[in-house]
């Protein structure tokens, strides 16, 4: 299941959402894409 960021994260480049993983935890979603093309 794919989640919005939490507010306190929006608007970071190169992220585009988080995740739950088993334990309960929290993963980032990359925009490897975005960060490619990125002048980063």
């Amino acid at each position: 299941m794919i989640k919005r960021l939490p507010h306190a994260l929006r608007g970071l480049p190169g992220y585009v959402g988080a995740s739950l993983i088993g334990d309960g935890r929290m993963a980032l979603i990359v925009d490897v894409d975005g960060l490619r093309s990125s002048d980063h």
